[in-house]
C-alpha cells in the first residue's frame, strides 16, 4: 500500500469525526437536562409523600398543591421518557458513525464495491439517528413549556382568604347602654393634679 493511499484512507476515516464532535456536544447537553428532570421528579415525589404524611394539618393550599403534583408528575415522567429516547438515539448515531469509520478503514484493505455502499449507508443511518434524537428533544421542549404554563396558571388563580378578625372596642370607644343613655365617665386619678384613688 502506497503512502498516498494510506493518507487518503486516514482522511476518509476522519471525515465522520466532525459529526462525532457535534454529537458529543449534543449528548452533553442532553445528559444535563436528563439529570435536571430526574432530580425534579424525585423532589416532587418526596414533597407529595411528605404532604400525604402530614395530612392531619391539611388545608386548602395543601390540597391544591397535591392536585398540582398529581398532574405534573405524570407529565414530568413523559418528558423524562422523551429525553431518554433522545439520548438513546444520539448514542446509536455515534455508534453507527464509529462503525462507518471502521468500514472505511476496511475498504482500504479489501477492494470491494459493496463496502463503499455499506459506508454510505452507515453514514446516512448515523445522521438519521441523530435527526430522530433532535426531533424527540424538540417535542420535549414543547411539552416543558406547557407544564410551566400550567403551574403558573394554577398559582395565579389562588386568592388570599379574607381575615376573619372581629375588632374589639378601642381604648377611646365609649359603649352606649341599651336604652341609649351614656354610662357615667369614671374619673381617672391624676398624679399631677394630686388626685388619689
Amino acid at each position: 500500500m502506497s503512502p498516498e493511499t494510506v493518507t487518503r484512507t486516514i482522511q476518509l476515516i476522519l471525515a465522520p469525526v466532525v459529526m462525532l464532535s457535534a454529537c458529543s456536544i449534543f449528548v452533553g447537553g442532553l445528559l444535563s437536562h436528563y439529570a435536571a428532570i430526574n432530580a425534579r421528579i424525585r423532589t416532587m415525589a418526596r414533597e407529595r409523600f411528605e404532604l400525604i404524611r402530614d395530612r392531619r394539618d391539611a388545608d386548602a393550599l395543601v390540597a391544591e398543591r397535591l392536585a398540582e403534583i398529581d398532574v405534573q408528575l405524570p407529565a414530568l415522567l413523559q418528558r423524562h421518557g422523551l429525553v431518554h429516547h433522545s439520548l438513546l438515539g444520539a448514542y446509536v448515531g455515534i455508534l453507527i458513525l464509529v462503525g462507518s469509520m471502521c468500514v472505511i478503514a476496511l475498504s482500504a484493505v479489501v477492494a470491494a464495491d459493496w463496502l463503499v455502499s455499506l459506508v454510505l449507508a452507515l453514514f446516512v443511518s448515523g445522521i438519521l439517528a441523530v435527526l430522530v434524537s433532535v426531533v424527540l428533544i424538540s417535542m420535549e421542549v414543547r411539552t416543558s413549556q406547557r407544564a410551566i404554563a400550567f403551574e403558573v396558571e394554577r398559582v395565579l388563580r389562588l386568592r388570599p382568604e379574607p381575615a376573619s378578625v372581629t375588632p374589639g372596642p378601642s381604648a377611646g370607644t365609649v359603649l352606649l347602654k341599651a336604652d341609649g343613655a351614656q354610662p357615667p365617665l369614671r374619673k381617672t386619678p391624676s398624679i399631677i393634679s394630686g388626685d388619689h384613688p
